[in-house]
């Protein structure tokens, strides 16, 4: 996640949580509750409860647990929310989607290792063409890749030997732009032909929830607003 993108999460939360208020509600024995809504209102009402062996979120923004021993509030106020914060979230809390972005990524370093680093296709083409080609797609990503063997399959014959290698590739490419869930990418990927990708993948296609992330972003924001009530 860029550093643009974590600030806009930030400003929502801070935006979202704008009227809420903090009740300490009791304290004591290594256990600490925090009330956190907004007055005469429920909406994202949640509490928090530091706890000895564990941290635990519960209300309307649902209901979470932290494997964090002997933790306090400072863990949730933490800078690193993506990362360090998420990664403590019990096992059964960890939401997860399909990511849609990661799998074009290393699609698209696999396509350009064929052309540029392999001598997968060197027997389709002359000399002079391979290092065109190489040189033409060193540089692109994923949808430049797309479009660029899409024109290059439209502006071959038929006839000409690599014409299928093009074909064949921009079917390839335009099926993992479709690709909607994790298992369809690694049937995908696995059943794959036209590029090599290894039998023993060690790929992620899989990213923390959005939803969940956002509301990671809350518990932070919600928990810096108590630090400083507790610093003053």
């Amino acid at each position: 996640m860029s550093k643009e993108e974590r600030e806009q999460r930030r400003e929502e939360a801070k935006k979202t949580l704008d009227s809420h208020e903090y009740t300490l509600l009791t304290e004591g024995n290594g256990c600490e509750v925090w009330k956190c809504s907004q007055p005469d209102s429920n909406s994202y009402a949640f509490n928090i409860a530091i706890l000895p062996m564990g941290i635990s979120i519960v209300g309307d923004i649902g209901e979470l647990t932290f494997n964090v021993y002997g933790r306090g509030m400072d863990f949730l106020a933490g800078d690193d929310v993506d990362y360090y914060i998420h990664s403590k979230l019990s096992v059964n809390c960890k939401e997860k989607q399909y990511d849609a972005e990661h799998i074009k990524v290393v699609v698209a370093s696999e396509v350009k290792y064929d052309f540029i680093e392999s001598e997968k296709h060197f027997d389709l083409f002359s000399e002079d063409e391979m290092v065109k080609i190489q040189d033409e797609i060193k540089d692109l990503d994923f949808r430049g890749l797309q479009e660029y063997f899409e024109n290059k399959y439209y502006e071959t014959d038929p006839g000409e030997k690599h014409h299928q290698l093009f074909s064949d590739l921009n079917d390839f490419l335009e099926d993992v732009k479709m690709l909607s869930y994790v298992q369809e990418a690694f049937n995908l990927l696995n059943e794959c032909e036209v590029v090599n990708f290894a039998d023993d993948m060690d790929y992620s296609f899989e990213k923390p929830n959005e939803g969940l992330i956002n509301t990671l972003y809350l518990i932070n924001e919600a928990s810096r607003n108590i630090m400083k009530l507790k610093k003053v």
